[in-house]
């Protein structure tokens, strides 16, 4: 029952998304068609023809219905500018974002774990050398780290296609240190305060070998307490391509939203606000689903 009220407790969300991108891009006092239909020296007559033909002259709450209905046929609607299917320009940047993305994220869940580990139980060093990367990839945006990555690799490997717009490499590796940094503060934190929790006392008294403390007890306690973490750190990789692939000229979702923000084409910005809210909730619905698999306790919570 608990996964029927949470997938309507999601459906729930997306309407609120969707509602709240289409109310709020109606704001402004013109659009960008009309917009560029001025600057063209377009007659009235002509911009008033080509709002008609929109629908952005009929009443709003007309123009939400239509837009819910369209929706519901899978039809994100054309673009005002180019006239171009939504959908035709959505899906290729949402790939090349998600590559991006993904790749970011393989890197930074082994490294954030990996470092967290270090961080508890490390030699002094290691454990202090670990703590500091925590606290720079926390203290320094993935902007920042994406331009020093940047600027280290013009100089040290000049003339390489490494930062050319098809490679993932240096942006992922960008995002990553930067996730990987919240990821292992709370993988240390877990790992220091389960190791003195009472029933991982008990099993040590009762002959518990630590490999096995770690294997049996510590580490399933551990991953439900990360993986909410490493769902929020999936979407912070989703929602930082935006600022990344315009540092490295990466033609993804980023640049489409900035673009079309820019021309005032709220068609599609409302198509990638609907993406970016699927992507959430797909993400954050996995994460539960894996969280309740580890502990039953939270299933028989909700």
């Amino acid at each position: 029952m608990w996964i029927a009220r949470r997938l309507g407790g999601m459906l729930v969300i997306g309407w609120l998304a969707v509602t709240l991108g289409f109310m709020l891009l109606r704001v402004a006092p013109t659009d960008g068609l009309t917009a560029v239909l001025q600057d063209s020296g377009a007659s009235p007559a002509l911009i008033a023809e080509r709002i008609a033909a929109n629908g952005l002259n009929e009443p709003l709450i007309m123009q939400y219905m239509r837009y819910l209905g369209s929706l519901a046929r899978g039809d994100l609607g054309v673009s005002l500018l180019s006239g171009m299917p939504v959908g035709d320009l959505l899906l290729p940047a949402a790939g090349r974002t998600l590559t991006l993305a993904a790749a970011a994220f393989v890197l930074a869940v082994p490294l954030g774990m990996l470092i967290g580990g270090v961080a508890d139980r490390g030699r002094r060093f290691a454990s202090s050398a670990a703590r500091v990367f925590i606290t720079l990839s926390l203290a320094i945006p993935s902007f920042g780290i994406g331009y020093m990555l940047l600027l280290a690799v013009t100089f040290l490997l000049p003339g390489t296609r490494i930062l050319s717009s098809d490679q993932v490499l240096v942006p992922a590796l960008a995002l990553a240190i930067s996730a990987a940094g919240s990821i292992a503060k709370i993988v240390a934190a877990a790992l220091a305060e389960t190791r003195h929790a009472q029933f991982v006392v008990t099993a040590r008294g009762m002959g518990y070998s630590e490999a096995g403390l770690l294997r049996i007890q510590i580490l399933p306690t551990v991953a439900s307490r990360i993986l909410p973490t490493i769902g929020l750190q999936a979407l912070f990789l989703i929602g930082g391509t935006v600022v990344t692939e315009s540092i490295f000229a990466r033609p993804g979702i980023g640049r489409l939203l900035v673009d079309s923000v820019l021309r005032r084409d709220y068609v599609i910005v409302q198509g990638i606000v609907l993406w970016a809210a699927s992507c959430a909730l797909l993400i954050q619905l996995v994460v539960d689903l894996a969280v309740a698999g580890l502990d039953p306790r939270v299933r028989e919570s909700k």
